[in-house]
């Protein structure tokens, strides 16, 4: 039997939340700043791997914890709540005079690429940020999550049944539990949710990788997105993989499945102007 095993790339020691209030940090909001760039997906395409990567960058300082999904969220007007999160203007200054360059910030929350309203909130509230996606083999993307759904408890079903169950849970469940935990095909349809985003923000401030060359070559990817962010490059002295698991099966029916992905398959590549290889 074929083992797949998820491999989220490579990076550094994972960020850990810090325990101060959210509220002491938000007594300084207005000395903050709003972030310079976001990863923002796609879930179990190597998001974690690429946050701790960047912020082992000398010109990087990330956000206090990976995740913030303040877009994604029901509080997007409390602008203070979002700047807590990033450092003040006066740290970066003393930091960009450390290393003689301008130091930027930025999270990563890979659930902004399929959240249909994100893309409009980003334009808003981060109308100078960059962007950057990076987008998985929609099978084994889809088979990752539904992994991961099962270990935390969320999913009851196999693989097969959660996926013919799909359409039905969304359509009664289009905004709730359902769309956060069980949109293992829909969350593959990446030219739809990047259309989207070309839309609002503009295909120059996004930048799209595949997961598979994180995967094979994290220096390289890195490299691509420093050279995007406007950064110096950066060599990395250790790679480290992260959220790995190991599967001792095949995807079941992933022939299938890929069959179904193959329009999308080839819309994305369409858009992208680029063969994905899929």
């Amino acid at each position: 039997m074929r083992r797949l095993r998820d491999s989220v790339a490579v990076g550094a020691a994972r960020v850990k939340h810090r325990a101060t209030p959210t509220w002491v940090w938000r007594r300084t909001a207005s000395r903050r700043v709003l972030p310079d760039f976001i990863v923002i997906g796609t879930q179990r395409g190597g998001t974690t791997s690429l946050d701790a990567d960047l912020r082992k960058h000398p010109q990087v300082r990330g956000a206090r914890r990976k995740e913030v999904h303040f877009l994604d969220g029901l509080r997007t007007a409390d602008i203070d709540r979002y700047r807590s999160y990033f450092p003040t203007q006066a740290s970066l200054g003393r930091a960009a005079r450390r290393v003689g360059a301008p130091v930027l910030t930025g999270e990563s929350s890979p659930s902004y690429l399929f959240h249909p309203e994100v893309p409009a909130r980003a334009a808003r509230i981060v109308p100078d940020a960059r962007f950057i996606a990076l987008l998985r083999e929609p099978v084994a993307r889809a088979y990752s999550n539904h992994q991961l759904e099962q270990r935390r408890g969320n999913e009851p079903l196999d693989f097969v049944a959660a996926i013919e169950a799909e359409e039905g849970r969304l359509a009664d469940d289009p905004a709730g539990f359902h769309r956060r935990h069980h949109s293992y095909v829909a969350r593959g349809r990446y030219a739809e949710q990047l259309e989207r985003w070309f839309t609002h923000v503009g295909r120059d401030r996004i930048l799209v990788l595949r997961s598979e060359d994180l995967f094979a070559d994290g220096q390289s990817q890195l490299d691509a997105v420093t050279d995007f962010l406007g950064l110096r490059r950066h060599h990395l002295d250790t790679l480290e993989a992260r959220n790995l698991a190991d599967y001792e099966r095949e995807i079941p029916h992933a022939d299938a499945l890929r069959a179904r992905f193959a329009p999308h398959n080839e819309r994305l590549s369409e858009l992208l102007d680029r063969d994905m290889g899929w």
